[in-house]
């Protein structure tokens, strides 16, 4: 089964897409091929209809896959209109966290085929194997279709078990050319899911998305099995496998909450210290580390901390963005970090529903 992987990336920084390189990952794991269209003018290749249709059809793919999020979607959208008017025979798949919070709106595209709602991992491999055997492909968890001009929503799947995966598939990019023109740096996840429900995070649309599909009493964690935690062993060997291919400076950690389970920190960082070594920067709270942890961090070479800080307005942190953590904690945070000689830097939100410029 070939599958054409296509990700818009253009007008904004460049860089792979994890979530696309376990995609094809799992895919090549199944059996499959795989190939794709980094749609990014940082890689020589800037959006233009008529060469990703020429491309596409110069492949002959049994199936097309998109990721896109909502900056992408209107480009997204013109692109499946020219593909199957310019006769794609395949049958067009998308998925990537637009579709997941729009999959409605999506498949009701009538150029679109298939809606994968939240992961794709084993939902992509599952209607790849069904296609290929000509078997039925309406009953796949995870994924709407339309038949007979109706569609068909499905459930949502238990969240994967993510302890250990098939490594990304770094080979469907220009990695090399991608990481040197980032000096060095690489982004890399390491688990899933976050502990928090702020208003204006994506993570919140998720969980209800999920909620509704799974049909639980509520959102939370516990109930959709929303945290998940790579092996600390297994996330090692697979930085280890990138620094054998590529010349890498820094790592990126873009969990979502990197620290959010302090055991596994608590192995994973001199782990990483003894192994890995390189400079590396994640994505954490104040609620999430400690004076230990930071000393840890610090050790096995954390470079900065990017904390999710947002307002320092307890009206607007509270009632709004639903973020529960004084401003003390804060502050006293961001000493023991700078303590730890690790650098802090705050993401912040400014012009919030209610906010006057005072």
């Amino acid at each position: 089964m070939k599958v054409q992987l296509i990700f818009t990336n253009f007008d904004c920084p460049v860089g792979p897409s994890i979530g696309v390189s376990y995609l094809s990952a799992a895919l090549k794991q199944a059996g499959h091929e795989t190939s794709l269209i980094h749609v990014s003018e940082w890689v020589s290749y800037p959006y233009n209809p008529n060469r990703i249709l020429r491309d596409v059809k110069g492949y002959d793919p049994d199936l097309v896959a998109f990721s896109f999020a909502t900056n992408h979607a209107p480009e997204a959208k013109e692109l499946w209109k020219v593909l199957k008017e310019g006769g794609l025979k395949a049958p067009i798949l998308c998925g990537g966290i637009h579709t997941t919070l729009n999959t409605e709106e999506v498949i009701s595209d009538p150029h679109v085929d298939y809606a994968n709602v939240g992961e794709g991992d084993d939902s992509i491999v599952d209607l790849a194997n069904a296609l290929e055997k000509g078997e039925d492909a309406t009953n796949i968890p995870n994924v709407w279709m339309k038949k007979d001009g109706k569609i068909i929503r499905n459930s949502a799947r238990p969240l994967k078990n993510i302890a250990k995966l098939p490594f990304m598939d770094t080979d469907i990019w220009q990695f090399k050319k991608i990481t040197e023109s980032r000096r060095g740096w690489v982004n890399v996840y390491m688990n899933r899911g976050c502990p928090y429900r702020c208003t204006y995070c994506h993570n919140n649309g998720v969980a209800k998305v999920l909620q509704n599909s799974y049909e639980t009493k509520t959102s939370g964690n516990k109930d959709l099995g929303y945290l998940r935690y790579r092996d600390p062993y297994d996330m090692i060997a697979e930085l280890k496998h990138i620094t054998s291919k590529y010349t890498v400076s820094a790592f990126s950690f873009n969990d979502d909450c990197f620290t959010m389970h302090r055991e596994q920190m608590l192995e994973f960082l001199p782990l990483y210290k003894k192994e890995i070594g390189l400079p590396f920067v994640c994505n954490t709270t104040v609620l999430d580390v400690d004076p230990e942890i930071l000393q840890l961090m610090a050790e096995a070479n954390c470079d900065l901390i990017r904390y999710g800080v947002e307002t320092s307005t307890d009206r607007i942190k509270r009632n709004v963005l639903k973020r529960i953590f004084s401003n003390e904690r804060t502050e006293e945070i961001f000493a023991e970090t700078r303590k730890a000689g690790v650098r802090s830097f705050a993401f912040l939100i400014l012009g919030n529903p209610g906010e006057t410029f005072e």
